[in-house]
């Protein structure tokens, strides 16, 4: 009875919420924050709750099941159709970058969306942070707007926009997923590569309240190579739009006098990027031969690598004065 009770997936999944309970007891007891973790969030969001990224990822998972008929079969949903094949067939590029094709395949995007959509959406905040800027005084500064239309709009948008440039028969979020995670790295380029982690964290999470006991088997199996899977031109096209719409926004806001305008060293900028570059293989850069081969330019695309981080390093931590002052045209 008691190794029938073990092997359950309840009793399994039981000793999972005690261990943690127990964990975030203590970690509660050692900071004692006394509210401060809930007024910190309560600073930048409404209610303390990031509803713009709840929003967006309440419209995927709908076009998921309403408009793929992912409710019919979660597992197989309708894929060919909301394919962007072509320039001349509208409806693929619109449905493109919001569709999926599989349940692992919505999953491990919306996981990501949550983490890196809360990170940026707390970046960006609810509430103005400019000096002298009212709460509810016009439309921008309103916070229900900026929460629940301007966040999941903007999120939504770049879905449509990252399936027009694409190369391919693009499909899924992973554009808008990549653009979240540039935004959030010229805001907090240490918290964002911490970050992933916590994108995996969660990801283990969900596997494990879905399948606490897991059986596996070895098998044969065909396929492409892992690195000839990856939409790399949708990612590098996602975290460089990212980047750049952050970048805008930090410049602005240190012009319109907010003090809390994150400032970041070119080192860190540079390492951040790096390092997350290389986590998502944007250095696999590769070509099909034809007949199922296909060639890897592995330098060729750690260099492009090296000079996107470069770039941003520039962009993020760069003067606002010319570096030749004497040389500038007045």
């Amino acid at each position: 009875m008691v190794v029938e009770a073990l092997s359950s997936d309840t009793a399994h999944l039981a000793l999972v919420a005690a261990v943690a309970i127990v964990a975030l007891v203590v970690i509660y007891t050692l900071d004692r924050p006394s509210g401060a973790w809930g007024r910190r969030l309560r600073s930048r969001f409404v209610f303390g709750i990031p509803w713009g990224t709840l929003v967006a990822i309440a419209s995927v998972i709908g076009v998921y099941l309403f408009v793929q008929d992912g409710i019919t079969n979660p597992n197989r949903p309708v894929v060919i159709p909301f394919r962007a094949w072509s320039y001349f067939y509208p409806e693929g590029v619109l449905w493109s970058g919001f569709a999926h094709s599989s349940r692992s395949h919505i999953t491990g995007n919306l996981l990501s969306t949550l983490v890196a959509g809360t990170l940026a959406e707390y970046a960006y905040g609810h509430y103005p942070r400019a000096r002298g800027a009212t709460t509810f005084r016009s439309l921008r500064n309103n916070p229900y707007v900026r929460a629940f239309l301007v966040v999941p709009g903007a999120i939504l948008t770049f879905g449509f926009v990252s399936s027009l440039f694409a190369l391919g028969p693009v499909i899924g979020f992973s554009g808008v997923v990549f653009a979240l995670w540039g935004f959030a790295l010229v805001h907090y380029p240490v918290g964002t590569i911490a970050a992933l982690t916590g994108s995996t964290l969660v990801s283990v999470l969900y596997s494990t309240i879905r399948s606490p006991v897991e059986f596996a088997e070895a098998s044969a199996s065909y396929g492409a190579p892992s690195w000839a899977n990856i939409a790399v031109q949708g990612h590098a096209l996602g975290l460089i739009a990212g980047i750049l719409v952050a970048v805008w926004l930090v410049r602005r806001r240190r012009r319109a006098g907010d003090r809390n305008a994150p400032v970041v060293a070119g080192i860190v900028a540079f390492g951040a990027v790096l390092l997350f570059g290389a986590s998502r293989r944007l250095w696999a850069v590769y070509w099909y031969l034809g007949n199922d081969q296909y060639e890897l330019y592995r330098a060729v695309g750690f260099a492009l690598l090296l000079l996107l981080a470069l770039v941003v390093a520039v962009a993020v931590a760069g003067r606002e004065e010319p570096l030749r002052p004497q040389a500038a045209v007045p």
